[in-house]
């Protein structure tokens, strides 16, 4: 048994079941200490131009991020290694994970996340708009406040935040 924080496409309910697994829970939760940035660039999705990144997270003392913790009975890791590509998985200390539900038993159980190759960063790409729009909807299926902390607690290349980027005149 271990859990696996996903913050990306991965929020989407139909994403999280594509693969052959045993799901025991999945839990909302806050990681502190990572800021999550659109500044990957892809090794799968293609993107239009210059809107190509994918989501990414890096450490952060200042920042977090919210996810899902998916905690799996069984799951053949490598599969989702695969999936990942352009991302190492890494394992989450224990006291960078807040469930939102503090009742949510994510104690006592290895978490990893993946956080992207240092080599694939770029601070200069902005997002993927048909990738956002999945994380957007993802983020949506969980909820109001899970929502807007997806939008409050995600910046396009490392500094703009999510949410000044929506406010803006950029439509979706």
């Amino acid at each position: 048994m271990f859990g696996l924080v996903v913050y990306g496409s991965l929020l989407n309910k139909k994403e999280i079941y594509l693969y052959d697994c045993s799901i025991l829970d999945i839990v909302p939760v806050k990681i502190s200490n990572y800021k999550r940035s659109f500044n990957l660039l892809p090794s799968v999705r293609i993107g239009i131009g210059n809107y190509k990144s994918v989501l990414n997270i890096q450490k952060s003392k200042d920042h977090y991020f919210n996810g899902l913790c998916i905690i799996y009975k069984t799951l053949d890791i490598s599969l989702l290694d695969e999936r990942e590509k352009g991302y190492e998985r890494v394992l989450i200390s224990p006291s960078n994970v807040k469930a939102y539900n503090t009742k949510a038993m994510i104690n006592d159980i290895e978490i990893y996340t993946y956080s992207g190759l240092k080599d694939k960063v770029d601070n200069s790409i902005m997002p993927n708009v048909e990738y956002l729009k999945l994380c957007l909807k993802g983020a949506q299926e969980w909820g109001e406040d899970f929502h807007d902390d997806f939008i409050n607690s995600t910046y396009l290349n490392n500094n703009v935040s999510l949410k000044n980027f929506i406010d803006s005149d950029f439509t979706l």
